[in-house]
């Protein structure tokens, strides 16, 4: 089980005394996050060292542009969980306030690296800065680590279609494109909304097609439109179930979703809904109310449309079931 810290508790509480550590904001912990994770978690089983994510709330780039409540990849919890299950055994899971950002980065190497991590080994990619003013990078921790006796590793860019993956990449093909097939490329798994599920309007029943309507939902959206995927459920016993954020779970049920404002429908104040239709299984009349749900996105089928009436849009979903039942087989 991860621990999750900060550098004033742990300063309080003892320091580590051997570390292998890691920097970053992994926000959807994608390809060239994994990269940097493994290799700190080799550090430490071969240095006899625990692993260590040392992650920013908010990450700094948030901070000077006022951005803290900005929707995510990862909810601060998710990206925990995203760290336990790739095995790390401490998250530093620090405040970037403004004393953190007036702090050097000698400072900051001597007094959170060495001192209160007690750092043996550390792992930061090509494109890390630290410190105020962003002053320090990775060839500064590569010479003065090692100078110090550390093991350094800088780790090139992951690469996808022929450019550097990033958060911020995976948030644009996201939000703009609604490209679910960029974003699994890039994260390395199907991106994952999660919320509970509560009553809509029933309008989906109505149709012959009843949605399940997550709520509660705190993470990046993609852009309006008609996907095919997967939904994780809690058991209605163990509401504290969550469900796995790195890899796509085997009892996940095939579904087509629908995201958006239901132009058809011409309200005048349209509430966004995140809707699924499990391909799979029956489920009774407010069965699924109040359980925690995981919707696994792997397809874009089609951007939202408005149609002249309800037939036109009930012939539609049915097209879209089908399209979403002939991809998730893997026929062509």
């Amino acid at each position: 089980m991860i621990r999750v810290t900060d550098f004033s508790s742990l300063e309080r509480e003892g320091p580590l005394r051997r570390s292998a550590v890691t920097i970053g904001n992994f926000d959807g912990c994608h390809l060239g996050h994994q990269q940097l994770l493994a290799a700190a978690r080799r550090y430490a089983a071969a240095l006899e060292a625990q692993s260590v994510a040392v992650t920013f709330r908010p990450r700094p780039e948030a901070f000077f542009k006022g951005l803290a409540a900005e929707p995510l990849l990862f909810t601060e919890e998710q990206k925990t969980r995203a760290l336990a299950e790739l095995a790390i055994a401490y998250q530093v899971a620090q405040p970037f306030d403004l004393a953190l950002s007036s702090m050097g980065y000698e400072a900051f190497y001597e007094s959170c690296l060495k001192t209160i991590l007690g750092a043996v080994a550390l792992v930061v990619g090509d494109n890390f800065r630290f410190g105020q003013g962003r002053q320090g990078n990775a060839a500064f921790l590569a010479d003065r680590g090692r100078a110090d006796g550390l093991e350094v590793t800088i780790g090139e860019a992951a690469q996808w279609a022929g450019e550097r993956i990033s958060s911020s990449r995976v948030r644009a093909a996201l939000r703009a494109d609604g490209d679910v097939t960029a974003a699994t490329a890039m994260l390395g798994r199907p991106y994952m909304l999660e919320g509970v599920i509560a009553q809509g309007d029933q309008l989906g029943r109505q149709l012959g097609v009843p949605t399940a309507n997550l709520e509660d939902v705190s993470q990046l959206l993609p852009r309006y439109g008609i996907y095919a995927g997967y939904v994780w459920l809690a058991a209605p016993a163990r509401s504290a179930d969550r469900p796995p954020v790195m890899h796509l779970p085997s009892d996940a049920i095939p579904a087509v979703f629908s995201f958006g404002i239901r132009p058809t429908l011409k309200s005048e104040h349209p509430p966004v809904r995140l809707e699924a239709h499990l391909l799979a299984g029956t489920y009774g009349l407010g069965e699924l109310y109040g359980r925690r749900a995981g919707y696994y996105l792997t397809h874009h089928l089609r951007d939202e449309l408005t149609f002249a009436n309800l037939d036109e849009l009930k012939a539609r979903i049915a097209q879209d079931i089908d399209e979403a039942k002939r991809v998730l087989s893997g026929k062509s």
